[in-house]
């Protein structure tokens, strides 16, 4: 806890940079969890619900 004055007058001291890493930080955290969830989504999709939904489309002509 002694180090906290230290830390915040950093933090403080480069705005820019701070406001740099912590938005770096929120972009890579963001599409982490959006890959994860798309490819969690897309395993549910193809194993759980594989052939309870199937439409077949047959040209017009075809028979």
């Amino acid at each position: 806890m002694r180090f906290l004055p230290y830390l915040i007058k950093n933090l403080l001291r480069s705005r820019g940079r701070t406001l740099l890493t912590l938005g770096g930080v929120g972009v890579s955290l963001f599409l982490f969890v959006f890959v994860q969830s798309m490819q969690a989504g897309l395993d549910e999709v193809l194993t759980v619900r594989r052939g309870t939904n199937r439409l077949i489309v047959y040209h017009k002509n075809r028979f």
